[in-house]
Parts: C-alpha cells; structure tokens; sequence
C-alpha cells in the first residue's frame, strides 16, 4: 500500500557519513500521482489551478512541496497554505522536487538523476550537497537556515529506498535535522490579548513598570494566545504570530477548537510543558 516517505528525527550519535543533503523545505507536501496532484494524506490538492497544471503526465512519480510566491518572493507557510487551500485562485507557484517514488527499489542517487532529466515550467528539482562530517553538516545548516531561510536539513543515504512510510532513525533513509523540535498541540481554547492600563510607576532601579492588576487590564479585540494540549499537558502559545494572524485567529476563533496547530520549541520544561514554544501554523485537513 503506497504511503509517502516520512522522516525521523536525526540522532546526531547514530550518523554515519557520507550523506546527501538538501534543505528541509517548508511548503505543502504534494505527490503526483497517475489520476493528479495529491497531498500528503493523499488528497487532491484543493487549488484547481494548482492540481490542473501539476496533473502533466511528465511529473508522475515526483513527490515535493509545494512553495507560493508573491511578486517573486517566496511566501512564509501560512500564505502557501491559504493559497494552496483555496479552491479559486491563480497563484503563482513552484513544485520543489527532491524524489521520485515511483522507482522505489532503486538508489536515491539514481531517483534524483531521473527526477533532474524531467523538464516542467512549474517544477523546480531539488539536487543534493553530499556532506561527510559533522562539521560540514553544521555549516550547511547554518547556511540553510540563516542565510536562506529554510526549516532545517534532510539527509538521505545515497543507497537509500524509497520507503513506503516513516523511516526510522536507524534506518536512515530519510531524516531531519533541526535545531528546533516541531510538533503538533491539539488547540482548545484562545486567550484575548490584554493591555495593561494600570498607573505606570519607577522603581528603585529607575525603571518604568506597571502591576498587573486585573482590574486595569483592557481588552484589545485580538488574539492573545492559543490554549493548547500536548502529550496531556496544557500550555498557552503565544509568540510567533504577526498582527494580521492575531486578528484572523481571533475572528475565527470559534472554529478554532479541535484543529492542530504546529509549533516549534526548545525542549521541554520541567512540568512537561514545551519551552520556549513559538507558532508556525495550523494544519488545515487537506
């Protein structure tokens, strides 16, 4: 039963070089398939624009992300999701393609060779760096990550299948590397966002401060915080969103509850509560 590549996280102990690595790409996953383009959970993609220019015959067999621009910039998650979701539309897009599962059995390094021989307007192949060292792979990421903007870094064997499913971190077939761990937290609730009007005061140190009592805290119409749930611990998520998110969270925080948001963090505190939790997105079924 067919099922796309999944990753485990990568354990820097068990790494045995050389790897093939690419950027972790932040976009919509999407599969092209003999009857179109799907998504991850095997789904058309809901953009008609998107699906009818992706379901050429030349793109069977690529697995990718999606990734949406605005006047030639590359969108953040959020906008690609909104666009790759919304049935109308004409967005401008790129199917970045890093394998080729319809040669399963053979190496990656012979899947890419053939994914990079294919020629679309809207298809871009994603080609690996080989990295032999711990010191090389920390350097690529920093210049995934700081310099162009990616996610993090993917590493493949150059021998390596491709499974149908989620590698494990022995295998290796397929794994992420991330100086941030990402997850999914189960949304239960929002909290407005508050301004604190109480009397500002200096302290002994020169310094303006303010109480916060409840009474002078003013109501500002926007999302403060999403209240979340995660492996059984409750916590609020609250950084990471601009203005605008915090407004259209807030107006559809009705519908809010029982999606899945991702975020990242720091490892976890010592009540079980993620440290340092930071919004990416909420994952829409698609």
């Amino acid at each position: 039963m067919f099922k796309p590549l999944l990753a485990a996280t990568a354990d820097v102990a068990l790494l045995k070089f050389p790897y093939y690595a690419t950027p972790k790409i932040d976009g919509i996953r999407c599969l092209i398939m003999r009857d179109g383009a799907v998504t991850r959970s095997l789904k058309p993609i809901p953009n008609e624009h998107i699906r009818t220019i992706l379901s050429s015959p030349v793109l069977v067999g690529l697995d990718g992300e999606i990734l949406t621009f605005t006047d030639g910039k590359r969108d953040d998650f959020n906008t690609v999701q909104s666009k790759v979701m919304r049935k109308d539309g004409e967005p401008e897009f790129k199917l970045v393609a890093f394998d080729k599962f319809s040669e399963p059995d053979e190496a990656y390094s012979k899947r890419i060779i053939d994914m990079a021989a294919i020629y679309h307007s809207n298809m871009s192949p994603l080609l690996p760096d080989t990295i032999t060292s711990l010191e090389e792979l920390d350097a690529y990421e920093q210049r995934c990550v700081d310099e162009e903007g990616w996610e993090g870094v993917m590493l493949r064997k150059p021998n390596s299948i491709y499974k149908f499913g989620r590698s494990t971190t022995r295998e290796g077939i397929l794994l992420k590397v991330k100086r941030f761990s990402d997850d999914e937290a189960v949304i239960l609730g929002t909290v407005e966002q508050m301004e604190n009007g109480n009397e500002a005061t200096v302290n002994a140190l020169g310094h303006t401060e303010r109480s916060s009592h409840k009474a002078g805290m003013i109501p500002k119409g926007t999302l403060g915080a999403l209240a979340c749930e995660w492996q059984g611990v409750r916590f609020e998520l609250g950084t990471g969103f601009s203005q605008a998110q915090r407004d259209q969270l807030w107006a559809e925080r009705d519908s809010l509850i029982g999606l899945k948001v991702t975020f990242k963090f720091q490892g976890v505190g010592t009540h079980g509560a993620p440290r340092f939790p930071v919004f990416l997105g909420i994952r829409r079924d698609i």
